[in-house]
């Protein structure tokens, strides 16, 4: 399935002591990246950044059944000036999610506990 808003996945070698992915090289750095170097960002741009975002979910959720689980600015790489959703470590398929999980920061208030 491809999907330009998604992280690309070449290859897999998995050993003893590792696992190499070779995946696409997005050298723009991630989203997170972006907003340190340039402050606030303009509405028509985070409306550009935000449709990309949403398209890659789209392909997520509806075709493939995948939850990502740990969205966040540091996991969505540019490419060419294309935000691509990236570091699929905590994602689960729909039908397996359970319980919760992500970067606490990034979390919804409700799903933290006291």
């Amino acid at each position: 399935m491809d999907s330009s808003y998604l992280i690309k996945i070449f290859d897999c070698q998995i050993t003893e002591e590792h696992a190499y992915i070779m995946m696409e090289l997005c050298e723009e750095g991630s989203l997170r990246k972006f907003m340190k170097e340039n402050g606030a960002i303009p509405e028509k741009k985070a409306l550009e950044i935000i449709f990309q975002i949403a398209q890659g979910l789209y392909v997520l959720h509806n075709r493939l059944k995948i939850t990502h689980r740990d969205l966040k600015p540091d996991n969505i790489l540019r490419s060419e000036g294309i935000y691509k959703i990236a570091d699929f470590g905590l994602s689960t398929t729909k039908s397996y999610f359970t319980g919760n999980c992500g970067t606490p920061v990034y979390m919804a208030p409700e799903l933290h506990k006291n």
